[in-house]
């Protein structure tokens, strides 16, 4: 029996994907970190500084402190959050601590915490060349509008 084409598909293409290789730089990692704990993503090394929570009485802001390092040189910081409003505990929204550069994009969520030993649990995205397409966009779209 043959196999579906989906098979077919996906071993002509790889792990490229339908856009011919577009997420081949892409790094997508998820992990635990400690406080003073490292990990690497790509060129950077991302430090742990712990968590802390404030709230401004609207809401309860849970903010992890990330120290980021190139060839350890700490270059950047990244405070990726949780908020929790009021009558809402239970959703709390996602903030995500983003660095850009011309290259790539560094991105940062917040999945967990805890207070107790000051870990975070964080989803780390190195992001080729998204500057690029925005870019790109601002070059093709004022096109239309001048053929008219």
């Amino acid at each position: 029996m043959p196999p579906p084409i989906r098979d077919k598909i996906e071993s002509v293409l790889g792990s490229q994907g339908p856009g011919g290789g577009g997420n081949a730089r892409k790094r997508d990692e998820q992990g635990l970190l400690k406080l003073g704990a490292t990990t690497q993503i790509g060129k950077y090394t991302l430090k742990s500084n712990g968590v802390k929570v404030l709230d401004d009485g609207q809401k309860q802001m849970t903010t992890a402190y990330i120290a980021v390092f190139v060839g350890g040189k700490e270059i950047d910081g990244l405070y990726p959050a949780q908020w929790a409003y009021r009558r809402h505990e239970q959703e709390p929204t996602t903030e995500v601590a983003i660095r850009r550069t011309p290259a790539e994009d560094l991105y940062a969520v917040l999945g967990g915490f805890d207070l107790a030993d000051q870990s975070v649990t964080l989803q780390l995205v190195v992001n080729p060349l998204v500057n690029w397409i925005w870019f790109g966009f601002g070059v093709l779209a004022p096109r239309p509008g001048i053929a008219l």
